[in-house]
């Protein structure tokens, strides 16, 4: 029955260790599809990157490997969603393969020039069209290098708005738009979409971006999951320390029945609760003796020279011992 009962809570262990890793990966994917990285002046990486460790935690995984393979999966699977599901069609929209109003007039070393037409419309006076590189994509977001805006004034032409000769890279993804003027002089948007000389250039772009992003928060969790091992590596090192020197019971014992309270050797009641202490036979003889700091009052085990509360040295004469062994019957 034991053996029965031990497979049955492993096998629930591993299955909310996946149910957590699942809900782990569903919300970070949410939270890059919502544009959270880009929030908090840069903080939502740090965000997702928590998100990452304390969900799987939550769920009971302490795997230091286990929670590692999780986030290398989290940063493959994140970024080529969003580099092939979302990225890709999106840039894909009014792209060169189906788009009739830029026309490559004529290709050089990496460097084409491009004809630009726009069916006329009634009582448009004039159209302009703007060219910006796109610097990022990220999922369903992107950014625009300002700096490379170019505006081209299309001239009437029959039926169609049209201007030639203008040259692109062929390297680069371009975000255009077609824009007029209304009567208060305002910009007013006519149409926009994206444009690559390449197609393998909006999957490189969308590929390479996505994964620069996502492994942001992929590394900010790797780091902070470094960070909590050793800090759990230290502690556990006290830990043994304390152990050894009498001053803790091992790990999973030395604690109230009662209110779960921490219970040190050498205590026969609870600091908290008061209750009586019931002392497994096995640890009867830990901290048999210890004495008492003259400075601070700390208990000290009898090798210590240097209290650890408060840094005094001790001398001999200073030493005020105290046994916990129980006392034998005189009458014996």
């Amino acid at each position: 029955m034991a053996g029965e009962t031990d497979v049955t809570r492993s096998t629930e262990r591993k299955a909310t260790t996946i149910i957590g890793f699942l809900i782990t990966l569903i919300i970070g994917i949410f939270l890059y599809y919502a544009g959270l990285f880009t929030s908090f002046y840069g903080m939502g990486f740090i965000f997702i990157g928590l998100t990452l460790l304390i969900i799987p935690r939550s769920f009971g995984c302490r795997n230091f490997k286990l929670m590692v393979l999780f986030g290398i999966a989290f940063f493959l699977i994140t970024t080529t969603i969003g580099a092939l599901a979302v990225s890709k069609p999106m840039l894909e929209t009014d792209n060169q393969t189906s788009n009739s109003n830029l026309v490559v007039q004529e290709e050089y070393n990496e460097t084409a020039s491009l004809y630009v037409n726009y069916h006329n419309i009634v009582n448009m006076k004039n159209i302009s069209i703007k060219l910006e590189k796109v610097a990022w994509v990220c999922y369903n977001h992107y950014h625009t290098l300002s700096d490379s805006s170019c505006h081209y004034k299309l001239s009437l032409s029959h039926d169609f708005w049209e201007v030639s000769d203008i040259k692109v890279s062929t390297n680069d993804v371009y975000f255009y738009t077609f824009f007029t003027f209304d009567e208060l002089n305002e910009e007013r948007l006519i149409k926009s979409g994206f444009y690559s000389f390449y197609e393998s250039n909006i999957t490189t772009l969308a590929l390479e971006t996505n994964a620069y992003y996502v492994g942001i928060s992929a590394t900010i969790f790797l780091f902070m999951l470094f960070l909590v091992r050793e800090f759990r590596r230290r502690i556990d090192k006290i830990r043994e320390a304390m152990e050894a020197e009498g001053r803790l019971y091992p790990q999973g014992h030395g604690r109230c029945n009662h209110c779960g309270s921490i219970v040190l050797p050498g205590e026969i009641y609870c600091k908290k609760c008061g209750t009586h202490v019931d002392i497994p036979d096995k640890f009867q003889d830990m901290k048999t003796e210890f004495f008492q700091c003259s400075e601070c009052g700390a208990e000290i085990p009898m090798n210590a020279n240097i209290c650890p509360k408060c840094g005094i040295k001790f001398d001999e004469e200073d030493e005020i011992i105290f046994s916990n062994k129980p006392e034998k019957d005189a009458s014996n």
